[in-house]
């Protein structure tokens, strides 16, 4: 798995969206996790600030990833929900033990 890319995405909805972008992004776990290329695809809410979301994600492989980022499902959120963002941040880990 020397290959894999293991990261958070960190979704901040606008205030008063929380619930929808948790409907939106609880949609686009069963379709991610179906992916070939997709080893974990966890969706977290953040206990004290419930507008605030986290996936943890690990991709066989940065190809697998950039599969990911062109599916219809992928898109389709960004497209449909994308406005409920405030903010959104991706950070890359390396797994250490």
């Amino acid at each position: 798995m020397s290959n894999a890319v293991h990261l958070l995405a960190t979704l901040h909805a606008h205030p008063g969206h929380g619930p929808t972008l948790e409907a939106a992004l609880r949609q686009l776990v069963p379709a991610s996790r179906a992916e070939a290329g997709c080893l974990q695809y966890e969706l977290h809410q953040d206990r004290d600030t419930p507008e605030r979301f986290y996936m943890l994600e690990i991709w066989r492989s940065a190809a697998a990833l950039e599969h990911h980022r062109q599916t219809e499902h992928f898109l389709r959120f960004g497209r449909e929900h994308g406005h409920l963002l405030a903010n959104f941040k991706l950070t890359y880990h390396t797994p250490l033990a």
